[in-house]
């Protein structure tokens, strides 16, 4: 149970990073004719039916299988969301002139 907790989280956090990315595009585009963010979006799409058809799964007691769809995408993000922190940890504590 921990396990699905956790990728239905790692997956939410996607879905979050999808709308803030879809609402810095909508506030901050200059140009309304060119959007470059359809592929993210529908990313957040797929995170969104990933994780309806887990809970569906879920509730027919195929929780292995629940977790196996939940962790094909919650994995590499939750790789990134790491080396992320970790590359703001590296930043906050270095010198101003690393290099």
């Amino acid at each position: 149970m921990f396990w699905f907790k956790a990728g239905v989280i790692v997956n939410g956090i996607g879905i979050l990073l999808v709308i803030a990315n879809a609402i810095y595009d909508s506030v901050y585009l200059n140009d309304r004719y060119v959007n470059n963010s359809g592929i993210p979006n529908l990313f957040g799409v797929v995170l969104i039916i990933i994780i309806a058809t887990a809970f569906s799964l879920k509730l027919t007691g195929k929780l292995v299988i629940a977790n196996i769809i939940l962790w094909i995408p919650a994995a590499p993000l939750l790789l990134f969301l790491i080396f992320f922190i970790l590359y703001m940890i590296v930043i906050a504590f270095s010198n101003k002139d690393w290099r």
